[in-house]
C-alpha cells in the first residue's frame, strides 16, 4: 500500500510515520511538505491512500485540490483529511465537494493513534 502524507509540519510527518509503522507495517509512506511534489510522486508512482490537511501553507484549500487531482489519477484512492479544529468549519462548508471525493475520514489534529486506526480499519483496501 502506497501512502502519501502531506503536511506543513515536520513533527506531523514524524508522528504519522511512527503511527503508520505501527498500524500498517508493510505500507510505503512518502511524506511531503507541499502539494506539488506529492502530486508529482502520485503521477509517477501511484497512491492508494492520501493523508493531507485541507489547507496547506497559505494556499487556501490546496489539500482539497490535491485530493481531487490524485483521485483523477486513481478513482479508488482513499482520502483522509487531518485538520485543525478551525478547518472543521471549512470541511462543513465543503460538504458537497467532499461528497464527490473518496473521503475515508476526517480526523482532528493533533490526532491519536486510535482515531487513525479507526479510519484505516474502514479503508476500501486490504491492509
Amino acid at each position: 500500500m502506497k501512502i502519501i502524507h502531506v503536511d506543513t509540519s515536520i513533527f506531523a510527518h514524524y508522528e504519522m510515520e511512527k503511527d503508520i509503522k505501527e498500524l500498517v507495517p508493510n505500507a510505503e509512506l512518502h511524506c511531503f511538505n507541499a502539494p506539488d511534489p506529492a502530486l508529482a510522486f502520485a503521477k509517477a508512482h501511484g497512491c492508494d491512500v492520501l493523508i493531507t490537511e485541507i489547507d496547506l501553507w497559505l494556499e487556501e484549500l490546496a489539500g482539497f485540490r490535491l485530493a481531487k487531482a490524485i483521485q483523477e489519477l486513481n478513482p479508488q484512492v482513499n482520502i483522509i483529511f487531518v485538520t485543525v479544529s478551525d478547518e472543521y468549519e471549512t470541511a462543513r462548508e465543503l460538504s458537497r465537494e467532499l461528497s464527490e471525493l473518496n473521503v475515508s475520514g476526517l480526523i482532528p489534529k493533533p490526532w491519536n493513534i486510535n482515531e487513525l486506526a479507526a479510519v484505516f480499519g474502514n479503508l476500501s483496501l486490504p491492509l
